[in-house]
């Protein structure tokens, strides 16, 4: 009975001490999991403020909008590339970023992707232009995408300004067809306009006239005065020959001291007379240079299009052979092709 009793005392003790530390374990096990949640927040928050301080600190805009355009975040790329401070936006719609003659189309395009779910740039990089706070425009590139919390539609715009790289491709794109010093188009703008012209005038009928001309003497002054005067002198030769042209005429300088002339849809042969006899009177003033004043001359050879070519190589050569006719002349001359300039 004793021994009874004794194992029943001893079994209760097993039991409040397997209770006991059922409790015990049970506590550990929900300060370990809150713990394991408090880590997992701090850390949830830590990668938040690391992804916020990341979108702060990029130069490109970040910017994040709801399906009805209006702008929910705004990072400091996005202040410096449009001017509007982050309290000054939040909340604003997005046709503030948007020139006005793009905003119809953003609205389609909105619309579109809300009832079909299918956008045309969605997921794309795309070229666009951007509306500053100033009001002035600048080219953007764009990289839009979408996601969707609960039944709500959000867009997050990554946005670049690319007015440098657009500068740089004009400025590239310019030099391909201009003379860097003089500012003049080049040959290859030339022939290109030359072939138009050629073209447009055996529709209409009109005479078309290619003058060849280099200046006198220019040999001496790079000789003398060395070829930073040279420069300066083709530069104010440049302005003056720009004074005498018509509003359809186009002037290039090929090279060194030669320059080409296209007077399209003229008339009359007197024109182009009129015009020789313009461009050497406007060198006939003395140039200013830093050296002192220097004087030059042009020989101007003329040919027309269609009687002397039809095509602008043709048109090219018989120029140069007048103008090497007009030079045997002296200075300060122009002349037409003609076969006699052949045979002399």
């Amino acid at each position: 009975m004793i021994e009874t009793l004794l194992g029943k005392e001893i079994l209760i003790d097993i039991m409040m001490v397997a209770m006991y530390t059922l409790v015990i374990t049970g506590w550990i096990s929900r300060y370990k999991q809150k713990r394991m949640r408090e880590q997992v927040e701090e850390e949830l928050q830590n990668s938040r403020e690391q992804f916020y301080s990341v979108i702060q600190s990029a130069k490109d805009a970040i910017i994040l909008a709801d399906s009805e355009s209006t702008i929910t975040s705004w990072n400091k790329g996005a202040e410096t590339i449009f001017g509007y401070k982050e309290e000054e936006i939040l909340g604003k719609k997005l046709h503030l970023l948007i020139p006005p003659a793009l905003r119809q189309a953003h609205d389609r395009g909105i619309k579109r992707f809300l009832s079909t779910n299918q956008a045309a740039v969605i997921g794309k990089t795309v070229e666009l232009r951007g509306l500053k706070k100033d009001g002035s425009e600048i080219p953007i590139e764009l990289s839009l995408s979408s996601w969707k919390i609960k039944d709500t539609i959000y867009f997050t715009g990554i946005i670049r300004d690319i007015s440098e790289r657009k500068d740089a491709e004009e400025r590239i794109q310019y030099l391909a067809y201009h003379d860097e010093l003089t500012d003049l188009p080049n040959r290859r703008f030339f022939e290109e306009k030359l072939k138009m012209a050629l073209e447009e005038a055996k529709k209409s009928g009109d005479l078309v006239a290619v003058m060849l001309f280099d200046l006198d003497r220019f040999k001496a002054v790079n000789d003398t005065l060395g070829h930073s005067a040279g420069d300066m002198l083709l530069k104010q030769v440049a302005v003056r020959f720009r004074e005498c042209l018509g509003e359809k005429d186009l002037i290039a300088r090929i090279g060194g001291d030669e320059f080409l002339l296209i007077m399209p849809e003229i008339k009359h042969i007197e024109e182009a007379s009129k015009m020789a006899e313009h461009l050497i009177s406007n060198l006939s003033h003395a140039i200013k240079l830093q050296e002192g004043e220097v004087f030059v001359s042009t020989s101007i050879g003329i040919a027309f299009s269609p009687q002397d070519g039809q095509d602008g190589e043709t048109l090219l050569k018989k120029a140069d052979i007048a103008m090497y006719q007009a030079k045997k002349e002296g200075t300060s001359a122009y002349k037409f092709y003609t076969t006699q300039n052949l045979i002399q």
